[in-house]
C-alpha cells in the first residue's frame, strides 16, 4: 500500500477567497460562515458546529471555515477539540482522502493533511510562544476517541518516526548502561558484606564500623561507580528539563515519581562510597547500624527494573504487555484498599474481644516454660 503524507501546508480545496456573500439565499459564504462558525464556537452549540461543517456547500470550502480566529488566536482545531470533539472528529475525517481503489489493489493511496493537527513553526501561535500540537490537547482533555483516530495516529507515527524514535532511543540506551553498571556495583558490593546478626560479647554488642561497610571492593567498583553516578545525574538534568517543560502535568504521570524516586535513592546509597575514612566517620560514625543504609541500595535496585519495564512500552512486541500489567495492577490496588479496610476492621474487633484471652496464652506459655 502507497502511503502519501503531507505536512507542509495541507490540501487546498476550493478557490474562493473568503470574502464574498450570498444574500439572494441567505447561506453564508466567506465571511459570514466564518462568522457563523465563530458563533457557534462562541455560543458552545456543538450541533450548530457540526452543521456548519457537514452541509453540502461547506464539503469544498470546510478549510476556510477552519480559518478563523478568537480574539486570543487559538487555532480553531484547539477550539473544537476542547469543547466540540464530534466536530473535531468530523474535521479529521476531511483530513483523510482515500483514492477509489480497493485497499489490496497496488495503487491504492491514502492521503493524510496534518497541518489542523500541527501547523507548523510558521504559525501565529507559535510566533506568540504558545506551541499547538493537537495530540497534546486531546490528551489535556481526555478526548480519547480522537488520539485513537488514524489521523493522530499517523501523524504520532511520522513524529516517531522523524525525530521521537532518535531521541527515545538514545534516552532508552543511557539508561540502559546506568542499569548495567549499577547492577554490577551493587552485586559485587554485597558478596563482600555480612548481613548477619552481631552476637554480642560480655553482654556488650559488638559495634560494626561504618568504614567496614562502604569500602570498594575491586578497582572495577570504583570506575564502575562513577560511571553509574554519571549517567544518574545525566536523567536527573533530563527530568528537570521535562518538570520545566510541563510544569504541574509532570508530577500527574506516576512513573516521574517514580524516577525522582530511583535516582534518590541511587544518590543516597552511593554517597558513602565516594567519601574517605575520615569523612565517614564523621557523617556516618553516629549510625548504631550503617547497615541499614543499604535499604537505599535496595529499593533503587528494584525501582531500577521497575522503570526498566517502563521504558518496553514503546516497543510494539512488549508494549501491550506492560499495559495489561499496569492496568491490572491498578485494579489490584484498589481491590486491595478495601480488602485493607476490611482487615483494619477485623482486627480492630478482636483486639476488643479477645485482649484478655492473649494475655492468659502468653502467661500459661511462660508457665509451663
Amino acid at each position: 500500500m502507497v502511503l502519501s503524507t503531507e505536512t507542509g501546508s495541507g490540501i487546498k480545496t476550493g478557490t474562493g477567497t473568503g470574502t464574498g456573500t450570498d444574500t439572494e439565499t441567505g447561506i453564508g459564504t466567506g465571511t459570514r460562515t466564518v462568522g457563523q462558525t465563530r458563533w457557534a464556537c462562541a455560543g458552545n452549540k456543538q450541533q450548530a458546529c457540526l452543521f456548519l461543517l457537514s452541509r453540502p456547500f461547506n464539503s469544498t470550502r470546510w478549510l476556510e471555515i477552519l480559518e478563523c480566529r478568537n480574539v486570543n488566536n487559538d487555532p480553531p482545531m484547539k477550539i473544537l477539540i476542547e469543547y466540540f470533539p464530534e466536530a473535531a472528529f468530523l474535521v479529521m475525517e476531511h483530513c483523510i482522502k482515500r483514492s477509489s481503489h480497493i485497499q489490496t489493489d497496488p495503487n491504492y493511496t491514502e492521503w493524510y493533511d496534518f497541518h489542523l493537527l500541527d501547523p507548523g513553526p510558521d504559525d501565529e501561535t507559535n510566533l506568540a510562544g504558545n506551541r499547538f500540537f493537537g495530540p497534546t490537547t486531546m490528551v489535556k482533555f481526555n478526548r480519547e476517541s480522537l488520539l485513537l483516530h488514524p489521523l493522530t495516529q499517523k501523524l504520532l507515527d511520522v513524529k516517531w518516526a522523524s525525530f521521537g524514535r532518535y531521541v527515545y532511543y538514545f534516552n532508552f540506551l543511557t539508561y540502559l548502561i546506568f542499569l548495567i553498571t549499577y547492577t554490577i556495583f551493587i552485586v559485587t558490593e554485597r558478596k563482600v558484606q555480612d548481613f548477619n546478626p552481631t552476637k554480642p560479647e560480655n553482654d556488650t554488642e559488638k559495634r560494626v564500623k561504618v568504614t567496614e561497610i562502604f569500602i570498594r571492593s575491586t578497582v572495577f567498583n570504583g570506575a564502575v561507580l562513577y560511571v553509574a553516578l554519571v549517567f544518574a545525574f545525566a536523567h536527573i538534568l533530563k527530568e528537570i528539563f521535562q518538570l520545566f517543560l510541563q510544569r504541574r502535568r509532570y508530577f500527574r504521570d506516576p512513573s516521574n515519581i517514580t524516577e525522582w524516586a530511583l535516582y534518590v535513592t541511587t544518590l543516597c546509597f552511593m554517597m558513602p562510597y565516594m567519601l574517605t575514612s575520615k569523612q565517614l566517620e564523621e557523617v556516618f560514625g553516629s549510625l548504631k547500624d550503617p547497615r541499614s543504609l543499604w535499604i537505599f541500595g535496595i529499593v533503587s535496585i528494584f525501582l531500577c527494573y521497575v522503570n526498566a519495564i517502563l521504558f518496553l512500552r514503546r516497543f510494539q512486541p512488549f508494549g501491550i504487555y506492560v499495559s495489561m500489567f499496569l492496568e491490572v495492577f491498578k485494579t489490584v490496588a484498589r481491590v486491595f484498599l478495601v480488602f485493607f479496610i476490611f482487615i483494619i476492621a477485623f482486627a480492630v474487633v478482636f483486639f476488643v474481644l479477645f485482649k484478655e484471652q492473649v494475655r492468659n496464652y502468653k502467661e500459661r506459655n511462660i508457665a509451663l516454660k
